[in-house]
């Protein structure tokens, strides 16, 4: 099942990026993303648990990381773009706790204009719910 995330920006109607990004597989979760190939999945290859902030989701544009590093987007961050379920998912941030996760996507709520932000989970190279991610690392769920 997949969904269309938009980002939501200020004093302007939607501005939905989840249109015409190109599905390609890569099974190649270790390699390094550049702006010249945007199939490179850079999800560190940590061996545990891990969180990020999702900022957005294209199925059909793709968008290079430095889109999101202008002034209006307002974002700092390394952005990582993974591929799954066919979507380019951008993500930011790594990070061995929920809470801090959870507290960063705040953080991203309060000072960008991306409102839908939210936590993505990982289990060594694989995206797991978040749900499954506080189970195997005996984590706290925040609101």
């Amino acid at each position: 099942e997949t969904k269309n995330f938009a980002i939501n920006t200020e004093g302007s109607d939607n501005t939905n990026l989840s249109d015409n990004l190109i599905s390609e597989n890569t099974n190649n979760a270790n390699q390094q993303h550049n702006d010249s190939n945007p199939t490179k999945n850079i999800i560190s290859d940590q061996l545990g648990v891990h969180y990020s902030v999702q900022i957005c989701a294209l199925m059909k544009k793709y968008r290079p990381p430095s889109f999101f590093n202008n002034r209006y987007y307002k974002i700092k961050d390394k952005i990582h773009i993974e591929e799954h379920q066919g979507w380019k998912k951008y993500t930011i941030g790594n990070f061995s706790v929920y809470k801090n996760a959870r507290d960063y996507r705040t953080k991203i709520w309060n000072t960008t204009p991306v409102k839908d932000a939210f936590v993505a989970a990982y289990n060594k190279e694989k995206r797991i719910t978040v749900q499954e991610a506080l189970m195997i690392a005996n984590q706290q769920w925040y609101q």
